[in-house]
């Protein structure tokens, strides 16, 4: 009877990590972007991106200087930081990045790649593929794909208290 335990042990005790290893996403090693999804800001991470006032909870940072108006240029990188995985965890991280910069890949994509591109992508890096095959999910977020446009990556952030703003 314990040997049967002794073994279920070790594989209770790797659930925890298996389930963590979700939350965060892997850096693209081969993607120009300044900041990836799921990281931990910190201030110097941050040098060389422009802020960008948007309004409460959130912090916006753009790859280029905003329009004298205050408005996104149409060609950048937005950063999107908040708490994560829940609202209430503290720190800062990047729960959102919107690519409209051909110049930028991330998994091998621009925002001028084709919906084969994306499909051929996501099923390399292991995404699970939407019906439409524009979008993917991971494990606590997704990226989506409008060809000619945008390229977008959204990690899921919680609300446990259930709190409506």
């Amino acid at each position: 009877m314990r040997k049967p335990f002794g073994l279920f042990l070790p594989l209770l005790l790797l659930l925890p990590s298996c389930q963590k290893a979700t939350l965060y996403l892997a850096k693209d090693p081969n993607s120009n972007l300044e900041l990836y999804l799921t990281q931990a800001v910190k201030d110097e991470d941050l040098t060389d991106l422009y802020y960008l006032p948007i309004g409460f909870g959130v912090e916006v940072y753009l790859s280029v200087p905003p329009l004298e108006n205050g408005a996104k240029p149409d060609q950048c990188v937005r950063y999107q930081l908040t708490a994560y995985p829940d609202y209430a965890d503290g720190g800062r991280y990047v729960t959102g990045i919107s690519i409209t910069d051909p110049t930028y890949t991330v998994y091998g994509l621009t925002i001028n790649s084709s919906a084969d591109d994306f499909k051929v992508a996501m099923e390399e890096w292991g995404f699970a593929l939407s019906e439409s095959g524009l979008s993917a999910d991971w494990g606590n977020g997704s990226i989506g794909l409008t060809p000619g446009k945008s390229l977008r990556l959204q990690a899921k952030v919680t609300n446990r208290d259930n709190i409506i703003f």
